[in-house]
Parts: C-alpha cells; sequence; structure tokens
C-alpha cells in the first residue's frame, strides 16, 4: 500500500501565504488616501460631504481654491461644502477674492431687495466680472434662503483691491458706498463727497495711479470714512441683526489701510511683484476679519494661486501666511480636473480669455489620480499616512493642471484636501457667449460645426437674394 499523503505542511504554507498577502493588502489599503466620493449629478447636496465633520474638528479657517475660474463644476462642489460647513460646522461668512468695498456695496443693495432670482444676479455685480456665472448665482441665491433659516449666511470679501467689481470699477464704487451709507447716516459735516471720492479713487486699478504724495489724502479720506461708517454701525445693526452686516461695513477703513500699504509696497518696489504685495497685505486683513465675524470662523473662496501653502516658495500667498499662523486650525481645499473643455485664462494681464482643453491627466500624478477612482471624489491628506512622506507621488512637486497651463504642486503640502473632477465644462453661459468668450486657442468642435453651418445657411440665403434680383432686373 501507499502510505497517505500528509497534507498537513502544505495546508499550512498556504495559509501563511495567504494570510500575508492579506496583510499586504490591508497594509496597502491603511496607506492609501482616503477617497471620498462625490455626486456629479449634484454637487450642491451637503449630505455627501459628511465626512469633514470629524476631518475638520478644530478649524476655524477653510479655504476653497479653484485651479480654473470659469467653470460648470468648481462653484457648485463647493457650494455643497459651503452649505454642510454653514448647516452643520458653525461657518456662517464667506470671504471672496476682489474687495470687500464693491461686495459690501452689493450685499447692502441684496439685503433690501425682495430677494429674488433677479437679485441675486445683481449682487454678482460686485465680484470679479469673470464669477457672474449662473453657478456662482446659486451661492448668492442659497445666501438669500438661508436669512430667514437657523443658520442665516453671509458673503463678504477678505481681498484688498477696491473697484474691482464687474459693476463697480474704480472710482465708481466709493460714488456707489456714499449712496448706501447716505441711507443709515448722513455724511460727516463738511465732507466734499466728490474730493472725497478721488482721494481714494487712487487706490484702484492695481494701484498703477498711486503716488507718495497721495498717501496724506487717502489717509484722511479713511478718516472720514471712518466717522461716517461708525455714524452708521447702529442703524445697520438694527434693521439687519441676523448677519454680520455691520461688521463687514466696520472693517472697512481697516481693508482701505491695508489697500493703502499695498500701493505704497508696490510703488516702494518699483511696480513689481503686485501679486506679492497685494497677498502680503490681504492675510492680516483676512485674519482680522475671521476674529470679528461670529463663531471667529471664516470660509475663503479664491483661486489656488492666492490659498495654495506655497509649500516650495515659489511666491508669497495669503494660504502661506495663515497655515504658518493657524496651523492645523487652516484647511485648505482646492478642485483640478482630469479633462474637458472650458474657457480659460491665457495671460491675466492682457485678459487674454478662451476656450481651451484641460490636459490633467498628463504626467504621474494625473494618471494615479485617474486611477483611484471611475467618479468625481475627495481626497483627504489630512489621514494618516499620507503627509508623513511615505508617498512620494503627493509630497513631491508634480505637474497639475492650472488654468491653461500646468503648474508643480506639491499637493499633500500645498493643500489638506483635493477634489479630483474627472470632465469640466465651460460655465453654462448661453451658446453666444460662449462664442464671444472663444479665441483662437480653441473652440468646441461641435460650436465650430454650428458656427459653419450658421455661415453656410446666410450664404445660401444671401446668394439667393441675389440671384433673385439679378432675375429680377433681366
Amino acid at each position: 500500500m501507499r502510505k497517505p499523503i500528509d497534507h498537513l505542511p502544505l495546508i499550512l504554507v498556504l495559509t501563511l501565504a495567504i494570510a500575508i498577502a492579506a496583510s499586504g493588502r490591508q497594509s496597502s489599503s491603511e496607506s492609501a488616501p482616503p477617497i471620498h466620493p462625490i455626486d456629479s449629478k449634484n454637487y450642491t447636496d451637503p449630505n455627501q460631504f459628511a465626512f469633514l465633520g470629524s476631518t475638520l474638528s478644530g478649524v476655524e479657517v477653510v479655504s476653497l481654491g479653484e485651479s480654473i475660474h470659469l467653470t460648470h463644476e468648481f462653484p457648485l462642489v463647493r457650494l455643497g461644502i459651503i452649505r454642510y460647513l454653514n448647516e452643520n460646522m458653525g461657518f456662517h461668512v464667506l470671504a471672496m477674492e476682489g474687495s470687500a468695498e464693491d461686495i459690501w456695496v452689493a450685499q447692502d443693495r441684496f439685503l433690501n431687495s425682495p430677494h429674488t432670482s433677479t437679485d441675486a444676479a445683481d449682487s454678482q455685480l460686485g465680484l470679479f466680472g469673470l464669477w457672474n456665472t449662473p453657478e456662482v448665482r446659486q451661492l448668492f441665491e442659497y445666501e438669500a434662503a438661508s436669512w430667514s433659516s437657523a443658520n442665516p449666511f453671509y458673503v463678504t470679501a477678505y481681498d484688498i483691491q477696491p473697484g474691482s467689481g464687474n459693476n463697480s470699477h474704480g472710482s465708481e464704487v466709493f460714488r456707489m458706498l456714499s449712496e448706501r451709507l447716505a441711507g443709515y447716516a448722513p455724511a460727516p459735516q463738511g465732507l466734499d463727497i466728490s474730493q472725497w471720492t478721488s482721494d481714494l479713487t487712487t487706490l484702484t486699478h492695481g494701484c498703477n495711479d498711486y503716488q507718495a504724495s497721495d498717501q496724506l489724502r487717502v489717509e484722511k479720506a479713511i478718516q472720514d470714512l471712518q466717522k461716517w461708517i461708525d455714524a452708521a454701525a447702529p442703524e445697520v445693526q438694527k434693521r439687519f441683526p441676523n448677519v454680520p452686516h455691520s461688521t463687514a461695513m466696520s472693517l472697512i477703513p481697516e481693508n482701505l489701510r491695508a489697500s493703502l500699504q499695498l500701493c505704497k509696497d508696490y510703488s516702494a518696489d518699483n511696480g513689481k511683484n503686485y501679486k506679492a504685495h497685494r497677498d502680503t497685505n490681504a492675510a492680516p486683513y483676512a485674519l482680522e476679519l475671521k476674529a470679528a465675524v461670529p463663531g471667529q470662523k471664516l470660509i475663503l473662496w479664491a483661486h489656488v494661486s492666492h490659498i495654495f501653502h506655497n509649500a516650495e516658495h515659489a511666491a508669497t500667498s495669503v494660504g502661506e501666511i495663515l497655515h504658518g499662523t493657524l496651523g492645523n486650525r487652516l484647511y485648505t481645499i482646492a478642485p483640478f480636473a482630469e479633462s474637458g473643455g472650458t474657457i480659460l485664462i491665457y495671460d491675466d494681464n492682457k485678459d487674454d480669455v478662451g476656450y481651451g482643453r484641460v490636459h490633467g491627466e498628463f504626467g504621474a500624478l494625473g494618471q494615479r489620480m485617474g486611477q483611484l477612482s471611475r467618479g468625481d471624489f475627495f481626497l483627504d491628506f489630512r489621514q494618516t499616512g499620507i503627509t508623513a512622506g511615505n508617498d512620494p507621488m503627493f509630497v513631491k512637486p508634480q505637474p497639475l493642471w492650472v488654468e491653461s497651463t500646468r503648474w508643480s504642486l506639491a499637493v499633500a503640502r500645498d493643500f489638506d484636501g483635493i477634489i479630483w473632477i474627472r470632465t469640466v465644462h465651460s460655465a453654462d453661459f448661453p451658446f453666444v457667449k460662449r462664442i464671444a468668450f472663444s479665441s483662437l486657442h480653441f473652440i468646441p468642435e461641435l460650436e465650430v460645426l454650428g458656427v459653419v453651418i450658421v455661415l453656410g445657411i446666410l450664404f445660401l440665403i444671401v446668394r439667393r437674394i441675389r440671384r433673385r434680383r439679378r432675375n429680377a432686373l433681366a
């Protein structure tokens, strides 16, 4: 007889192999970035961001960046986060990139309106023109709806660029500000509104008109504004006790002092490094605003160039300064796109804006992000292991798509979390407006086809009309 085979050693070996493999899978899972799926059909649903409840424990400032300004998806996904923060975590104030003066004027008009969708659209006029989109309008519609809820929400600005609103360029913002203030208190006795407006206007247009000789006149104009605001503040607080409208107004003089310092620094630097001087002076104002608002919690909304932590010290940013001051009390989020076509900025200084393709999938980081999930997702770097340096892909500079080109960012050090959107589209402008935004860089193929068809039809119509005229003359 043959001796029976002893299977015990084989079983032990297989068991050990399976255990090692399982251990390897578990270790890989534990070190893998924590992915939170995002519903691309309902970006504004706050419930899908409930995971932020534990992630943002102890956080006082949440910065929401955008790598591309004029997309359909980026404003909506951030609105979903804003809703969750406002309704569940005590964040009731959003501070935009732009101008505190322009946005206060627009907010005052909005608060005193019937709060219709048209009024919400009008409220956007205090923002940069590039944020006057249907998607951003939903932010203001949400704001107005919140005013009758248990969590009233308010929009202001952290930035120090007066006269940059879509409907309040240059000196116009101070004329409009004087009109709004007059509704609450008379101007200080003897104040010449025309001269006062002229003196403050030197702070507008990127400080390009500022001269050192303007300083005393600007300081005097800010002092006069301070008196006017002090007189108006009690009435503003009385009319709108549930939102920090009076607080935002009371900080306008300090905001303008920061603008004056920006112009002084920029002028002393011979007109160089405007963005660095701007962010250096805007960051302290953002912290002052945070200290003044309810709960001392603040949400920021800006381009990634302003809110990233600048881990590689490429250029000064608000995010770098806030990160150095607040540490883990700051949480910075930015959305990036894997692909798609949208309106891009090619040269901000030359206003070169047009349709373009997004190529966020290039490079090892883009490919890795594409492999993490089939859908849109939130990637949290605050979880264990990611920022410890065990994954060079996330902690070392890698190429990412920002506006019309690639940037080098150390994502786990420049941000606390990022949002990966598979495909982006342009803001939901009418067809004609999208064509107006188009440039020689790229026009979507279907729109090109549409234009060709329309032009072809017009050509045939004109040709037929000419034939009939010739026949009639014959």
